[in-house]
């Protein structure tokens, strides 16, 4: 699973974080949908795509078009979740393809992440009361949050399923969580409470998030052969 392409992406990720570190404003719009590419790269040279793992490369795709879209002015913002909604609706369906755990942990994860997911609305809709997030985001943004939950749901329950190996799964589940983590910490800087150095923990935790979940599915593939 380790060639070119795996080294390429993480020594690109590593050199976007810098400049945000660095403010690099310029250089940081060719570096951050970059590591998509490259990751994008990664999952092909490995033959994700025959794999059986086609929406998980249809999500690479939409988080390349997401985040080039959100390098753009602001009036593209919804645009942008659009994309990556299309990116959570994939990464759902591509892990609910997979065998169905027992009945149990598959109760027990979905109350945790309804927990999670019915604090997020409640402090979204008091920003949204105060007048924090534009009305015309409302909408958009409720569903995002739902979706974003059915995708952390998905990754956390290949813990529990038969057909996903343990090294494999406990990646897909870091990852879901890492990219739940991003989206958080984005939405509470940006409608919220903006936080110092923002923008770097949302990029660390995203692309740790999307490598999590690309390379637990490759692993698990990989491992049962």
């Amino acid at each position: 699973m380790i060639n070119l392409w795996l080294i390429f992406t993480l020594l690109c990720a590593i050199f976007d974080w810098i400049t945000i570190i660095k403010e690099w404003t310029i250089i940081g719009y060719l570096t951050k949908p970059c590591v998509i590419l490259l990751l994008l790269a990664w999952f092909t040279s490995l033959n994700g795509w025959q794999s059986g793992l086609s929406l998980f490369g249809m999500a690479l795709i939409f988080s390349l078009i997401g985040d080039t879209v959100l390098l753009l002015p602001d009036r593209f913002f919804l645009a942008g979740m659009l994309a990556f909604m299309v990116v959570q609706v994939s990464y759902v369906f591509g892990f609910h393809g997979t065998y169905t755990p027992s009945q149990m942990p598959a109760l027990l994860v979905g109350v945790c992440v309804l927990l999670i997911g019915s604090i997020l609305f409640g402090i979204l809709r008091k920003s949204l009361m105060e007048g924090r997030v534009e009305r015309k985001l409302e909408w958009p943004m409720t569903i995002y949050l739902l979706v974003i939950c059915m995708m952390l749901y998905s990754a956390v329950l290949t813990l529990f399923k038969e057909d996903w190996m343990t090294p494999a799964a406990r990646l897909a589940a870091l990852g879901g969580i890492l990219f739940f983590i991003s989206d958080t910490l984005l939405v509470t800087n940006r409608f919220i409470k903006p936080f110092p150095r923002a923008r770097l923990y949302v990029r660390i935790c995203y692309h740790l998030g999307q490598f999590g979940l690309i390379a637990g599915v490759l692993l698990n593939v990989f491992m049962s052969h």
